[in-house]
């Protein structure tokens, strides 16, 4: 996998080890301002391999206590339910993101993506 990161947070890679990777290569907010330099970074995929991608809408969304969700909790629900296939992952991260903000309206974007490697080669 090659990727930039411009601004946004950075995806979640869970190797089929159970072993939790940030990928942060790249820069500033696209568009932010002109000349700006970003890093790219290649990996390599194994089978097994689950990306999570996310929008701060998700990481930041708060509770009553003013709490937000955070990275932390998205690194748990990896862990804990990274075997289901994706489309029931995403059902149930949506589902615990809201149930931690007790509301179902959050109040910025709320976009996830993710992705399993079931071959390489």
């Amino acid at each position: 996998l090659t990727f930039v990161n411009a601004g946004h947070n950075p995806p979640l890679l869970r190797r089929d080890d159970g072993s939790i990777e940030t990928l942060e290569a790249g820069g500033l907010i696209l568009g932010m301002m002109c000349g700006v330099q970003y890093e790219q970074a290649t990996i390599p995929l194994r089978a097994g391999d689950v990306l999570l991608m996310y929008t701060d809408g998700a990481s930041e969304a708060m509770n009553g206590q003013n709490e937000e969700f955070g990275e932390n909790r998205l690194r748990v629900f990896l862990n804990r339910d990274h075997s289901l296939p994706p489309h029931e992952a995403l059902t149930a991260l949506e589902r615990e993101v809201h149930d931690f903000s007790g509301d179902d309206s959050l109040e910025d974007d709320f976009t996830l993506l993710w992705a399993r490697v079931t071959a390489t080669g």
